[in-house]
Order: C-alpha cells, then structure tokens, then sequence
C-alpha cells in the first residue's frame, strides 16, 4: 500500500449577503455565494484509487466526489454531536463490525466462531502493539530449572515500569531463550513482553493471570479440553472459549476468555505475569 500523500481543494457554497451599488448610486443589498475551501489530505492511496474510479464512472470531479461523501456521513457527524456522551459506544459498535468484517473477508463465509472473534478483539483492542525483545543476564541466586527470586524481581520491577510508563493494565514476559551457566551460575536468555492496555472488551474479559502454555501437538491431537483434562487443570469459572496469544518452540501460550459477568469467579492473579517454557514451573 503506498504512503502517498494527495492532497485537495473542497469548496463549498454558501448563501450570504453584500451591500453594493445600485444604477443611481443608490446603495442595495443583493444576494451572494460565497466559496469556502477546506483542504483535505489523502495518505492512503487505495482510498484515492476508489475516490478516482468512481468520478470516472459519474463524470464528476474528484472534488465533487469527495464533497458527495462528507455529505453523506454529515448525518453521523451530526448524530455525534447531539449525543457526545455515546461516541464511544458508536465506536465500540464500529469496531465490532470492523472485526466481524475482517474475519468475514479473510475466511470468505458469513460464520464466525468465537475464537476467531475473540482472538481478533485480542489482535485489536486488547494488546498493546508495542513489541519490546530483550536481552537478559541474570547472576544473583540463579538456578538451573528453575528461576531465582532475584531473577524473578528483577523481571516484575522491570514489567512494573514498563506498566507505568505505557500505562498499561497487565504485562506477560516470556522467555524465548534460557541458558544456565555452571561455571558462573548465572542465566542469559533472550525474551518478548506482551502489553496489555485493557482486559475487557464487549462483555468479554481476558484472564492474562491464567494463561497456560500448552503442547502445540497435544492441543492438535486432543483439543484443548482434553489437555486440560489430563492435566487435571480445573478452570474456577466457565470458560467461553480459549486463545493462542503467543507460540514458542512446540508450544504455545494459550489465554482463556470468560464474559464480564464470571469475572468476581476469578482467582486473583499479579499484573506482571513471568512465562518461562524452560522450567517445570511454567507460570509464575
């Protein structure tokens, strides 16, 4: 898509008056059109491509084209600004369809399952889309298989900030990487933060604080429920569906979504959530 900028004149008439001189000097006021223009910038270029094609098959000006749809979404503007306390329930409503839209478009079919929509709330409206990889090394009370306390400290305090700083609801760190040192016991690894600036959406919310990581190939062979079974994993509150939100050698970081409502079922978890696949304890 090209980031293109184009840029065009509107003008608009609008009624007024002007006094003027008459044929005996006498003084008149007659009725006058003056022009306003308003200047309007196009970036995405696609957007100028269909605007383009559609003066073409209306023999109109690309002017008058856009003028037409200001026009047509002046009964939305207008709507907003009598009820300006709703807009953002109009934009939640927006971005609904936006996402139904988009899973329609990509899948070709008018179904949509609850995963689909709930891990593109997920994509959209509940992750931050801030990527953060960092390096680690780690020396204080460093333990092979499973991580020290200063280690673990050192990770929340540095989740904590990042919290503040981008004021976000909950931060998740997963280890991509994770080598122990004998000879110096200390640990260096390699790691991705996931930001999350809010945890509900639509009446869904989505517990970071009991995210699982899961075998990639179990979850194939048996279903996620299964897996859970297995693992004698019981969930302290109905569970509408499950997420992938992140995938790491053969496994993969699986959320679980549950409607607002539940939400006083849930176990009290800390914002800052550590995700090490290099440890029995997966999770702390």
């Amino acid at each position: 898509m090209s980031n293109s900028v184009t840029n065009f004149e509107i003008s608009n008439i609008l009624p007024g008056k002007k006094p003027c001189q008459g044929k005996n000097n006498e003084s008149q006021v007659v009725q006058t059109t003056p022009i306003k223009k308003r200047s309007v910038t196009f970036k995405n270029q696609s957007s100028l491509g269909v605007i383009d094609h559609y003066a073409r098959l209306t023999n109109q000006s690309h002017s008058s084209v856009i003028a037409e749809v200001v026009d047509l979404a002046i009964p939305i503007l207008e709507k907003c600004n009598r009820h300006n306390w709703s807009i953002n329930e109009i934009k939640n409503d927006l971005l609904k369809f936006s996402i139904k839209e988009s899973i329609n478009r990509s899948r070709g079919k008018t179904e949509v399952t609850l995963e689909e929509y709930c891990s593109l709330i997920w994509k959209t409206n509940i992750m931050s889309p801030l990527k953060i990889p960092i390096a680690d090394y780690f020396q204080l009370n460093a333990n092979d298989e499973f991580m020290g306390k200063d280690e673990k400290t050192v990770i929340r305090e540095r989740l904590s900030s990042l919290r503040g700083n981008y004021d976000m609801e909950k931060a998740i760190y997963i280890y991509n990487q994770r080598h122990f040192n004998v000879k110096h016991q200390s640990v260096s690894g390699y790691s991705n933060i996931i930001l999350i600036h809010r945890t509900t959406f639509e009446g869904y919310y989505f517990d970071a604080g009991q995210a699982l990581l899961l075998s990639t190939s179990q979850l194939i062979t048996f279903g996620i429920n299964e897996v859970l079974r297995r693992k004698g994993i019981v969930m302290p509150y109905p569970v509408v569906c499950w997420i992938d939100i992140y995938h790491i050698n053969e496994m993969v970081v699986m959320l679980p979504v549950l409607r607002k409502t539940d939400v006083s079922n849930r176990v009290n978890a800390p914002d800052d959530i550590i995700i090490n696949p290099y440890s029995q304890e997966s999770r702390t």
